[in-house]
Order: structure tokens, then sequence, then C-alpha cells
């Protein structure tokens, strides 16, 4: 995606570079559903609850209408489909999803019975309870929504849900060791809404990590999931050095207007000599690192981690 091409001088003061390659390896998950059957690395949990199809690009995932001929939900004990990939540690996943009516008067509209959802999940595979956090999307009661789950031993004791102007929406997902942050945003907009934080010291390093579709106390006949694709460790979150001399920790330096984060691919491409500095007791971290300038001076006198080295995908 980027040139590994450059020059870097770093300097250690009595500061600290970490390097941990797991978030680069993720991005390896991603799929763009650009063929016409969906890649057999795609992991399956109940498929007798649904049926899936890729074609123009995207993945359908119907809810079954004899399987599931009225309820179908994620909710405490009770489980439905789920298109999973197993992840281990951090992790940053995208989708842009839309859930649509199949049949009848409004096929190929918004959902408008009840509670029809679809969108990212979370979940330990190796427990005998149901434990998960989703961010999911589609009509809750009959309002377009984005809705946000976790699920404790079979107890789904928090859910907050929030309106949204369209059942066509991006949805994220990120990780950093017990945290599971949640996000969405209209299509086409640039930033992100925080929609909830959920605190799982209980869930273990490696997930299965992917897609669902469920319906409550509805029609699940009708539920058709759409997802334009599903990316690990996404561009949406580059942000790069504005150039010039400077602190790290100066928002005012990143074109994000934010200190990078752990989720932030972090660019550093502008053509002159330039310094950068972490001061004794700052500690920083990034997803990537890609530097492109001719010569560019990292003056680490704290900690800078970097999840991952490689600079994303192709």
């Amino acid at each position: 995606m980027y040139s590994k091409a450059f020059r870097i001088v770093l300097s250690f003061l009595s500061g600290i570079l970490l390097l941990n390659p797991i978030s680069a390896q993720n991005c390896q998950l991603n799929d763009e559903f650009e063929g016409s059957t969906l890649s057999p690395a795609w992991l399956h949990y109940q498929s007798s609850l649904y049926t899936t199809q890729v074609t123009d690009s995207k993945l359908i995932m119907n809810i079954d209408p004899i399987t599931c001929s009225n309820n179908c939900p994620w909710f405490h004990a009770q489980s439905a489909g789920f298109i999973y990939k197993s992840v281990e540690g951090d992790f940053d996943v995208t989708t842009l999803v839309e859930a649509v009516q199949t049949t009848g008067g409004h096929a190929g509209e918004d959902i408008d019975n009840d509670t029809q959802l679809a969108g990212l999940m979370a979940r330990d595979g190796s427990a005998t309870s149901e434990n998960y956090v989703f961010n999911v999307a589609g009509t809750r009661f009959d309002i377009a929504s984005v809705e946000t789950k976790s699920t404790i031993n079979d107890n789904s004791g928090t859910i907050e849900h929030f309106a949204i102007s369209s059942t066509r929406t991006e949805l994220r997902m990120t990780r950093e060791g017990d945290t599971f942050t949640m996000y969405s945003r209209d299509v086409g907009a640039m930033s992100w809404i925080l929609r909830s934080t959920f605190l799982r010291s209980d869930l273990p390093s490696t997930l299965q990590v992917g897609v669902i579709a469920y319906a409550f106390e509805s029609y699940p006949v009708n539920l058709s999931a759409q997802f334009d694709y599903v990316r690990f460790a996404g561009g949406s979150t580059i942000n790069t050095w504005l150039g010039g001399n400077g602190l790290w920790s100066d928002q005012t330096q990143w074109s994000m207007n934010l200190v990078p984060d752990s989720t932030h691919h972090v660019i550093i491409d502008n053509a002159q000599t330039q310094t950068i500095e972490i001061l004794s007791g700052d500690s920083f971290k990034c997803a990537t690192l890609d530097v492109q300038g001719p010569q560019t001076e990292l003056l680490v006198d704290g900690v800078l981690e970097v999840k991952g080295q490689e600079g994303g995908c192709n």
C-alpha cells in the first residue's frame, strides 16, 4: 500500500520502541467479496439457520425461512448464524452492512418489522455458554438503529442502541487488550462516532470475529444482510504527520487532529528533514508506522508501541 523505502534515524535516550506484528497480520483476513463464492477461509456457526451467496461484490446472508420461522436472536443463551475467522490478539475490523427485506411488497427496502439487525461480532468459541460482544445495525422496533451488546455467560445484560439515518451504514469494532470499542458512521462520512466501550477481561486472546444477522420477535424469513466488505486494520484510520519539527503529543501536527492511538496507521511522508520527539514520561501506540521522508529523526525518550510494522495490506 505504501513504499517501504525510507531512511529513518531512531534516537533512544531512555525510551522504548515496541513492535508487535499481530495487527499487520490481521489485515490479511480482509475480504472484498469480489469472487462468485465465499472463501473457505470463512468458518460457519449454525449454518442451518442461514444461506449465503456472493454476488455484485457483496456477501449476502439470508435467514432461512424454515429453520428460523419465528425468532433467531443473539440474546442471552439464544444464538443465531455466524460467519467468522479466528483472530488472535488486538484487532480493528470494519464492514459496510445493510439489512433489507427479501419478500413481500417492500422487497429490497429497509426492514420495517420489529427488530432485524446485522453486523460485527467477536465471540469466545471455546466457552460452554455464550460470551461475546457485537455491533450491529438495521431496524430496532421500527427505527433505523445501531445496537451494541455485551453478553457474559448467557446474560445479555448490557445493550445500547442509537438512532441512525439509514440502515445502510458502516460499523467498526476494535480490541485493545480487554477493551472492545464500537463505532458507526454514515456511508461516505470521514469520522467515526463512538457508540460503546465494553471491558471484557474474561475473553481469551483468540476469538471468533466476523458477521452476524438476526431477528427478534419479527419475521426473519424476510431478512437479508448484505455486507460490502470485511476489513481488518483498514486505511480509514490513517493519521499523517503534517510536517516539520514537533512533539508527537501535539494533536495539531496530525492530519486527524488527534494524537495517534493503537488503531491509527501513522504515515510520515514529508519531503524534508524533520525531528519528531516523544518526551520522557509519555507513552504512545499506533497500529503501523510508515516513514517515507528523506530523513526523519524520531527522538524517543518515552515509549512508542507499534502494533504492526507492515503498513497495511495491498
